[in-house]
């Protein structure tokens, strides 16, 4: 619940956002400096809600003293923190207006810059797609957490009808699969897919991952193969290039012992800002 409410705040901040900084008197090439901040400002309640999957109440108990070491969060309480941190991996939240994309012109020339900006895969030019991806990468670095993904399964050890990590996988799968998006959601559904690979990826050739985890990842990737096989046939060139090089990227991470790799995404630094 406070993962949705800090989304909605999110997203009124962003509304008319380059023309309150305007107001402000800042230098239009410092947008983003602001920017940054507001834009990830729901990183922490996308950990807050992270510890819901494969958590438990737990207390320091001492024997005798009628106190309970240990419960599992509620299966309930479980998939609802899931279903709302994938919800901010929606081309609609990530994506940001178009007059503040073109309100950001580059730094002027020795103008310096932060470290709280967001990466760049254009050059000195404004990235977008780049900043969609960093708020991703927050996601879904939580979500495929290697040990908090030992935990999910393990917790079905204590009841079944708790979630293990193959739903929350078949789950991040429908949901990035769900649509193929035209225009600049697709772009940014795009990356956000080659994101969720590559941390598939990531995790199966991490060694020190438990054994069941690994092979969930490796299943997903097969599955998501499929979905790949059918997006490079598609009659839209954008999808049907990103569906060639997903099936190339699931190939290398399965088949070769090094396999290739995207780039992860750099996350400006948050605490302290």
């Amino acid at each position: 619940a406070e993962l949705n409410r800090v989304m909605a705040v999110r997203a009124a901040a962003l509304a008319g956002f380059s023309e309150r900084v305007i107001q402000l008197g800042e230098p239009m090439a410092h947008l983003e400096d602001v920017l940054v901040p507001t834009y990830l400002m729901h990183r922490y309640q996308v950990q807050a809600a992270a510890t819901k999957l494969g958590g438990q109440h737990f207390t320091y108990a001492m024997r005798g003293d009628g106190q309970r070491s240990s419960q599992p969060v509620a299966a309930a309480e479980q998939r609802a923190a899931l279903t709302s941190m994938l919800d901010t991996l929606s081309p609609e939240i990530l994506m940001l207006p178009s007059e503040l994309i073109l309100s950001i012109p580059p730094r002027p020339p020795q103008s310096g810059v932060s470290r709280e900006l967001f990466p760049r895969e254009t050059g000195y030019v404004f990235d977008p797609v780049a900043a969609a991806a960093t708020a991703a990468q927050l996601t879904m670095g939580e979500l495929l957490d290697s040990r908090r993904a030992a935990r999910l399964n393990n917790q079905t050890l204590v009841s079944e009808t708790l979630p293990d990590f193959a739903e929350v996988l078949r789950a991040g799968t429908e949901y990035l699969w769900a649509a193929q998006s035209d225009g600049a959601r697709g772009i940014i559904g795009r990356r956000v897919q080659l994101i969720w690979v590559n941390e598939l990826g990531a995790l199966v050739s991490n060694e020190n991952a438990a054994a069941q985890v690994r092979a969930d990842a490796m299943l997903s990737l097969t599955e998501i193969a499929e979905s790949a096989q059918k997006q490079a046939r598609s009659r839209d060139s954008g999808w049907r290039a990103h569906g060639l090089l997903i099936e190339r990227l699931i190939q290398g991470f399965i088949a070769s012992d090094r396999p290739i790799q995207v780039a992860p995404v750099k996350v400006p630094p948050g605490s302290p800002i």
